[in-house]
């Protein structure tokens, strides 16, 4: 059975096997390999073993973890407190992996320019890339390397509701994260990185008000498995554009190869406006006051 999933590829199917087994196929810019499949089923074993839920592959009918097919004629149409534990897993696969959506290839945005319409948005995009070049690069032996998620949005976190809430309005609730799914954009790369990644997605989902306090919520959560040094802090708000202008960008330049698909631009109603927040903001500020919510009881 095959069914077409909304995504980020030209056109990604789920497929499901007799045996039951599920793989994703998909046909776009994003590519995946063997030694990738590979990487990724060790890396949930590793965090299912720490007590992280994840997906856990099943097996297919020929007794494999995964297949590669080839479909002809397919229809086209279209906090972070539970990170601390899965943190300092290793898998040669990782040592050399980079891709197009690795914080540290945000440079490559300079390829994909064009897909920005707006040209006060794409003068942000480029000068926060030229920041990243001239401020982030600089510091990469500052930063604490190991492999990271890369991907932990809110669509790849599952919550629970704390029990005991009954009278609490659904708005004001408060939930623990139970599981993390989507492991696709695993890399060795710095551990800060999922720290922006993650202040960037979450705060695109929170009130507009709120969205500069997220940082300081989730720092304040991460600090409970892992330090981070002045240097990473420091980069964080930067860090935050650059997975921003990522999102944006290639969801602007997917959303031209396939128009219509709606999910390719999801973010960019609340993502642009959110840029041009953390761009315009004093960072000096932001971080002082992130530290403030991180040492306060």
């Amino acid at each position: 059975m095959v069914n077409n999933c909304e995504g980020w590829g030209n056109n990604e199917d789920e497929t499901r096997s007799n045996g039951g087994g599920r793989y994703d196929k998909g046909e776009s810019w994003e590519n995946k390999d063997d030694d990738s499949s590979n990487a990724s089923y060790a890396l949930l074993a590793h965090v299912r073993e720490r007590g992280i839920p994840t997906q856990e592959p099943v097996l297919n009918k020929d007794g494999q973890l995964y297949s590669l097919e080839t479909f002809t004629n397919c229809d086209k149409e279209g906090s972070s407190k539970q990170c601390g534990p899965y943190l300092g897993f290793s898998h040669r696969f990782f040592e050399n992996y980079e891709f197009l959506w690795s914080l540290t290839e945000t440079t490559r945005l300079r390829e994909f320019y064009s897909a920005v319409k707006n040209d006060n948005d794409l003068e942000i995009v480029k000068s926060v890339v030229d920041a990243f070049e001239r401020d982030i690069v600089p510091r990469y032996t500052g930063f604490t390397p190991g492999v990271i998620h890369g991907d932990l949005n809110e669509q790849n976190i599952i919550v629970s509701e704390v029990p005991g809430q009954r009278k609490v309005t659904c708005d004001q609730r408060v939930h623990d994260v139970i599981a993390i799914l989507d492991w696709a954009h695993v890399t060795k790369s710095y551990f800060v990185f999922d720290i922006a990644i993650n202040i960037a997605y979450l705060s695109i989902e929170c009130e507009e008000n709120k969205q500069l306090d997220v940082g300081g919520h989730i720092l304040k959560g991460y600090a409970n498995y892992r330090k981070i040094n002045d240097v990473e802090f420091q980069s964080i708000p930067l860090l935050v554009c650059c997975r921003l202008c990522q999102s944006l960008v290639y969801g602007a330049h997917a959303y031209s190869q396939q128009p219509g698909n709606e999910y390719l631009i999801s973010t960019a109603k609340k993502g642009w406006p959110l840029l041009r927040k953390y761009w315009n903001a004093d960072f000096t500020n932001l971080l002082n006051k992130w530290k403030s919510m991180i040492e306060s009881d």
